[in-house]
């Protein structure tokens, strides 16, 4: 049985210009459609697993940074500024 991906918000603080590619690549593969300086993602399994490894592999565990927060769908969307109306009413903005 397949595992259901949950919603998941991706941010990083990286040191190094080299690092910061890499971890960039890694997030953009992962994210959804539309986000990109926040990653917005949807993962499970193995994929997630994957995400994972390959983001310990080029981080610094020293002196960068990771975060991954589970976003809540049943939330309300928020929005601020000249960003379009969002055609699906599940989506969460996070304004940090």
């Amino acid at each position: 049985m397949a595992t259901i991906a949950a919603p998941l918000l991706l941010a990083y603080d990286v040191c190094t210009a080299q690092r910061l590619r890499r971890v960039h690549g890694v997030a953009a593969r992962a994210r959804l459609d539309g986000q990109k300086s926040a990653h917005e993602t949807a993962l499970a399994g193995m994929r997630l697993e994957n995400t994972l490894a390959a983001m310990r592999f080029y981080l610094d565990e020293d002196s960068d940074r990771l975060l991954l927060i589970r976003l809540d769908g049943r939330q309300p969307v928020e929005q601020f500024g000249q960003a379009p109306a969002f055609a699906d009413p599940g989506l969460l903005m996070v304004i940090a």
